[in-house]
């Protein structure tokens, strides 16, 4: 393989990731897709760069390609878990609390690649032991532990993709699923490079791994209308019956409640998600059966008002409980 086949490939993933940016941005709306759209844009700085060291003729240009691959790679794991809390519906994580403190390292890795003085950390610069390539690279102790950062965020967010797979019914499994095999692309094309497999230590292609896999995503997910109708069926519903809900996961902490629920039982400014449902109504630990098996209703008081409070299981199989719904109904004084 040539120089010039890599830069046609390269140039094509370039363009790529623009047109991808495009389409995604145009489908913000639905959930984890204006972070895909991040994701192409930080990723066509990553492939500009390795297009620039392609054509570079000196060292120098040379350490510029790698800083601007650096930005790509230090920001895209961030961009992904936010993807991924996004579309698991954590968007409660989705805070500056919790990215400002991610993203300090990957901003001094970068600051490192562009201080000529500091990139010594990161990487050396020296001729490449091939007849295609003009230079190379080896790694300094700063160039692992940014790697060793960036994995560690990356699987953070496929278990938590795997723990979303367990209680999703059929419909969002199977979407989990497509996402999984996407991402399956990029980890293969990084290990690839990173374990400097015959051609591929000298070039990075982990840019076309991560093209592929959000391909994949727009064709498998994004492109199916169905997909930006039923979420939003489902908050409209809920915003907009008269009873009160609740929904819980198998160990009975609040994962959703509707504003008629918040508007009778939780005062302003207090946070729910996360609690047990007998810290908000210890009354309940009497109340409930000790076994889980059929629907079922009971009557109930709170502050002094009478309450039907209707029982519905989420069964992501038969026998398998993920999770519990609680409607309550106004009854009387």
């Amino acid at each position: 393989m040539s120089i010039e086949f890599f830069r046609a490939v390269f140039s094509a993933t370039f363009w790529l990731t623009i047109f991808l940016a495009l389409v995604f941005f145009r489908k913000r709306e639905a959930a984890g897709a204006i972070f895909l759209a991040w994701i192409m844009v930080i990723s066509s700085f990553w492939t500009g760069g390795i297009l620039l060291g392609l054509i570079a003729k000196t060292s120098s240009m040379y350490e510029v390609s790698l800083s601007l691959t650096i930005f790509g790679k230090s920001f895209i794991p961030i961009l992904f878990l936010a993807f991924v809390f996004d579309y698991c519906g954590m968007k409660r994580l989705l805070s500056k609390k919790v990215f400002l403190p991610l993203g300090i390292f990957p901003l001094i890795i970068i600051i490192f690649s562009f201080h000529p003085a500091w990139n010594d950390l990161l990487w050396t610069v020296q001729p490449a032991n091939s007849d295609v390539f003009a230079f190379s690279s080896t790694r300094g102790i700063m160039f692992s532990l940014h790697l060793f950062y960036s994995y560690s965020i990356l699987l953070t967010g496929i278990i938590i993709l795997f723990r979303s797979l367990k209680v999703s019914v059929t419909y969002f499994t199977r979407h989990t699923l497509i996402y999984l095999l996407a991402f399956i692309f990029p980890v293969i094309c990084t290990l690839l490079h990173n374990t400097g497999m015959g051609v591929f230590k000298y070039i990075d292609i982990s840019t076309i791994g991560i093209s592929v896999a959000v391909l994949i995503i727009f064709f498998g997910i994004y492109n199916v209308r169905e997909y930006n109708i039923i979420p939003a069926a489902y908050k409209t519903i809920l915003e907009t019956i008269p009873e009160a809900v609740l929904v819980t996961n198998s160990q009975e902490r609040v994962i959703l409640a509707n504003p008629n629920f918040r508007n009778l039982f939780v005062q302003p400014n207090i946070k729910i998600s996360g609690k047990h449902v007998f810290e908000i109504f210890p009354e309940l630990t009497k109340a409930l059966p000790q076994k889980k098996q059929t629907d079922y209703s009971f009557e109930f008081r709170y502050n002094g008002e009478a309450y039907l409070i209707s029982i519905r299981y989420l069964r992501k199989e038969e026998n398998i409980i993920v999770g519990t719904t609680y409607i309550f109904q106004k009854t009387g004084f």
